[in-house]
């Protein structure tokens, strides 16, 4: 057990000793492993087929305003995703491969992380969903989900610069902004960035150290969830998902379709 520890400990001291050296290895192996997984799903699958049908048959209004009322409330991100599709594929591999670095400095940034500790998140986004992404289509699953996470990442950071009381400067309010508008288009990144942002105004009142960017991000993301919520295209991607389920699933309340679910799922098991 004593040498259990020596080991751990002598493991410990040479990790911060060479932490430096060691995230540049994990940002290498993180930027290698990026590439390979562009390089093997360039081409089109799945959803993406779907998107390029549509990308043809729509300009990029009409294609909006279509999915807006049929489909998603997504505008921005699909907007991102109709220019995306009409570039070559190599754009969207650099641009999705600085969205996923973007993440884990961002994470960096927002919460004070060591070098140890952005090494650690950088080697583990080397188990990429690869599979899942596959099955949506690599283009439309990684600016629907990662893109959203990594806009919505940044839209956070002003919290800890204002914890920290760095000086909020214009340009702040149109970047932070801007990623708060990209990042709160997905319905879980809003309510959690909305979330986020509620309680630390509370926080920060409570501790005199309130902001005016505090006030912009907050109603940003809150009305992204309204606009998510309230859309048209959104309430018709919940009736036709769930009447995939089974008869008047989508009729039923939210305790009801957890229980039905439930009892739903163990009858396929049994």
């Amino acid at each position: 057990m004593e040498e259990l520890k020596r080991t751990v400990k002598r493991a410990q001291d040479f990790c911060l000793r060479h932490s430096n050296t060691i995230e540049k290895a994990a940002v290498l192996l993180l930027c290698l492993g990026l590439g390979i997984f562009h390089y093997h799903v360039r081409e089109y699958r799945a959803d993406t087929l779907a998107f390029q049908e549509n990308v043809k048959q729509y300009s990029l209004m009409g294609f909006l305003i279509w999915r807006a009322n049929t489909w998603s409330g997504r505008v921005v991100l699909e907007g991102l995703l109709y220019v995306i599709l009409k570039l070559p594929y190599l754009v969207f591999a650099i641009l999705d491969s600085l969205m996923i670095l973007g993440t884990v400095y961002g994470l960096r940034t927002l919460f004070g992380w060591r070098r140890l500790e952005t090494s650690v998140i950088s080697l583990m986004l080397l188990c990429f969903p690869i599979d899942g992404l596959i099955e949506v289509g690599i283009q439309p699953g990684a600016i629907n989900y990662i893109w959203a996470l990594a806009a919505a990442v940044i839209a956070l950071i002003p919290l800890g610069m204002i914890y920290r009381e760095k000086s909020i400067r214009w340009y702040h309010y149109i970047g932070f902004g801007s990623a708060a508008i990209v990042g709160c288009n997905m319905e879980q990144t809003a309510a959690v960035v909305f979330c986020f942002y509620f309680i630390a105004l509370l926080y920060f009142l409570k501790n005199k150290k309130q902001k005016p960017i505090l006030f912009v991000q907050m109603f940003l993301s809150m009305f992204s969830l309204v606009f998510i919520m309230t859309c048209k295209g959104n309430s018709a991607r919940l009736i036709q998902e769930t009447a995939s389920y089974w008869k008047d699933f989508g009729e039923l309340s939210a305790a009801k379709k957890a229980v039905e679910w439930m009892v739903h799922d163990r009858e396929l098991f049994l």
